[in-house]
């Protein structure tokens, strides 16, 4: 098709990326398109760098491919901001800084919302492109003390950024961007929110150049604000939409595609693949026991006691596999239990420990770190930060009263030699570490500043291994989504297997997939939507090829007591005739042998 917008519905496995990928190929190299006029978007660092480097691979010439722009929109927007509105721009603040932000701006405000409630709220208001209908009035009240306090210490938060584009792109600017990329490419077009789809609107022009990929049944944003509904709204404002549907799955077999399938009402797939093993649900005594019965599996598979040795052949590698899960309480579960059995591991989309104080006092520090003038020319936000440091607080009474002086510009004598010895650090810090790795960066930081034993700057140290710079790391922690959330785990090694949440692993396929917490509360989440829960589920046993193992424990605790869950309610709908039952009961072996149940 020579002219869009065109529609792509793409199952799992059907070569979503493929498709994408060879459409820029052929535009380029066929169709005599400018790589200069090309924009492909996607949603994480990750897949933009996959899908650059898959566009690479195919290209006769890899430097005609420059002058293209491949990102997540949050990256493309900024860099269309710095190119036509800079003065719009402030320092983005990551979550921790946009806690605190809100923080202050709730703490005079009489409100039964909490931090976080209100941080997502806001996200969500600001993603529905500030839609009147979804904001009530204290939260409007709260917003707006926010978005002052933001303006004032020169930051804007990660959802600014569409926001601002969107009001920038009009008039002589709207035209020349648009005569500049004549062709944009949308990938996982299911996951674009109001405020997406309206950039997307505007990027489009006539649509003559617009194509979108992407799978309705693969919605899993929805309380982010985003909407499979943009299908259908993107037919009727431009009528003369071309649609391909594409239902040859090449990934996983029969069994994995009807046990996916039937969760939604059995779609229609047809895979390519031969016939494989079933699916199983191994139902175990509790968290522990479930964690063991993971590592057990994945032991035997890769051959044995020695999972370190060279795999016999026909064996698995550890890269084979995944075991997903539904939240971070049942990531630290699954942690120690590798640890235990001494089986690398890598964890994906699993950031809570970002939130700590700990962890964002030394973040605070690092952007500090990043400053050649701070020494000279300190921002309102630079004092405010390091003085919230627990090695440079000036005190009780000081802090109290230090963003009136801050903003007075007359800071007493205790605030200002408090200050003068925290960027005397800085500037120390950065000149005796400037040949170490920021992974051990952060170790020397926790060394001096903080503990060393402190678990979340542990865990910030191992999400440093896999960045070759302090700036890289705090661009992700900034911009990045779930999937490029990739944290080492203790036991480091270059085959490792992965532990991620559901919501991460959207994209990406494994021989061997395990998803752990298949339980009421969990698989559904108790607190999510039922609807968007199944079709989470749905992307959760697609991630796998060969096989897919389903776990849940009959005991667990949860909010600190004991509970029974019941197995979740969409094991119901897969067929059975694919999925077998195995019921781990209090076996004890010898712990020479292997771990026990217990």
């Amino acid at each position: 098709m020579d002219k869009g917008p065109v529609i792509v519905t793409a199952g799992p496995g059907t070569g979503k990326t493929r498709v994408l990928t060879h459409r820029v190929i052929d535009l380029i190299q066929n169709r005599g398109v400018s790589p200069a006029s090309v924009m492909a978007v996607t949603f994480t660092n990750r897949a933009a760098t996959e899908m650059w480097e898959r566009i690479v691979s195919l290209s006769s010439g890899g430097e005609e491919l420059v002058p293209m722009r491949v990102g997540t929109f949050h990256r493309l927007s900024l860099d269309l901001l710095r190119e036509h509105a800079p003065e719009r721009l402030g320092a983005i603040a990551d979550r921790g800084e946009a806690r605190t932000v809100l923080q202050e701006a709730i703490a005079d405000i009489d409100t039964e919302i909490s931090v976080d409630d209100a941080l997502s709220q806001i996200s969500l208001y600001k993603a529905c492109a500030e839609d009147q209908d979804i904001i009530f009035p204290e939260l409007q009240t709260i917003y707006t003390n926010y978005q002052h306090r933001l303006t004032t210490y020169g930051l804007m938060d990660f959802d600014d950024i569409l926001l601002i584009l969107h009001d920038v792109l009009c008039g002589d600017i709207l035209r020349t961007v648009q005569a500049r990329f004549s062709h944009v490419l949308v990938d996982e077009f299911q996951d674009v929110n109001a405020v997406q789809y309206a950039l997307i609107q505007k990027l489009a022009g006539d649509g003559s150049g617009l194509f979108v990929i992407g799978d309705p049944d693969q919605a899993i944003y929805g309380f982010r604000g985003a909407s499979a509904e943009y299908f259908a709204q993107l037919k009727s404002d431009f009528p003369e939409t071309n649609e391909v549907i594409l239902q040859h799955t090449f990934r996983s077999t029969p069994q994995i595609i009807s046990a996916a399938s039937s969760l939604l009402g059995e779609r229609s797939y047809d895979p390519v693949r031969e016939n494989g093993p079933n699916l199983r649900i191994l139902s175990t005594p509790g968290e522990t026991g479930e964690g063991i019965a993971i590592v057990e599996e994945i032991s035997r598979m890769v051959g044995g006691a020695d999972l370190l040795q060279a795999n016999e052949e026909g064996k698995r590698s550890l890269d084979d596999f995944a075991v997903l899960f539904r939240t971070g309480r049942q990531a630290d579960a699954l942690e120690a239990c590798f640890l235990q059995a001494g089986i690398p591991y890598r964890v994906v989309g699993q950031k809570n420990y970002l939130d700590a104080a700990s962890v964002q006092h030394a973040l605070s520090f690092f952007k500090c770190l990043l400053k050649d003038n701070i020494s000279s020319t300190p921002t309102t936000r630079d004092i405010t930060d390091l003085l919230s440091i627990p090695a440079f607080a000036p005190g009780r009474e000081a802090r109290a009263s230090i963003r009136q002086q801050i903003q007075n510009n007359t800071l007493s004598d205790t605030v200002q030699e408090k200050l003068d010895t925290a960027i005397e650090a800085v500037d120390r810090f950065r000149n005796e570490t400037s040949h170490l790795s920021p992974s051990e960066r952060i170790a020397k930081w926790a060394e001096e500043f903080a503990t060393s034993d402190d678990i979340d700057i542990e865990r910030l140290g191992l999400l440093a291994q896999g960045v070759d710079s302090i700036a890289e790391l705090l661009e992700i922690i900034t911009l990045g989504q779930d999937g490029d959330f990739v944290r080492r785990g203790k036991i480091a090694r270059p085959e490792a297997v992965t532990l991620m949440t559901l919501h991460a692993s959207k994209g990406l396929e494994f021989p061997v997939v395990f998803i752990s917490g298949v339980e009421e509360g969990l698989i559904p989440h108790a607190e999510a939507d039922i609807e968007e829960e199944k079709r989470l589920f749905f992307v959760g046993i697609t991630r796998g090829q060969d096989e897919v193992i389903l776990t849940r424990a009959r005991s667990r605790r949860r909010f600190g007591e004991r509970i029974a869950p019941e197995i979740s309610r969409f094991v119901a709908d897969i067929p059975e005739d694919i999925i077998d039952f195995v019921d781990l009961r209090t076996e004890r072996r010898k712990p020479a042998e292997q771990l026990s149940l217990f």
